[in-house]
């Protein structure tokens, strides 16, 4: 089971090619948490991605394998190493970020701080304006 040694994170690669991250709602440990038919949604993103792209998913801390954090310790510079941390580990040094609601927020933050690695945004579910 890969996780990082940092924060104990739990993810997973699937396929070969262009790296792509999808982040949140969709979780490495979809199925396992939300049920056996909700689980096929991430199962039929990997069959429709991994073909041409490796496709990262992971889970994150206290949800699925991921161990757990303390509430209190859940701020965005939090986030942000956390997220590093496995790109890092997962050997992601540029990537397709794929996020929706408080994925799409961490998208966000990703790309204002480290613009270098990320070779696509794409976001939805949360207004970035206003």
């Amino acid at each position: 089971m890969p996780t990082t040694p940092h924060s104990g994170i739990y993810y997973e690669i699937h396929g070969k090619g262009t790296p792509l991250f999808l982040g949140f709602p969709i979780m490495a440990s979809f199925a396992d948490i939300f049920g056996p038919n909700a689980g096929d949604i991430a199962k039929h993103y990997i069959e429709k991605l991994s073909d041409h792209y490796a496709v990262l998913l992971m889970d994150y801390p206290s949800i699925g394998k991921s161990k757990d954090i303390p509430t209190a310790e859940l701020t965005i510079d939090r986030v942000i190493d956390d997220y590093i941390s496995v790109f890092d580990h997962a050997k992601f040094d540029r990537f397709i970020y794929w996020g929706y609601s408080w994925g799409a927020a961490v998208g966000l933050q990703l790309a204002s701080r480290i613009p270098a690695r990320l070779s696509a945004l794409i976001i939805g579910g949360w207004p970035p304006l206003g």
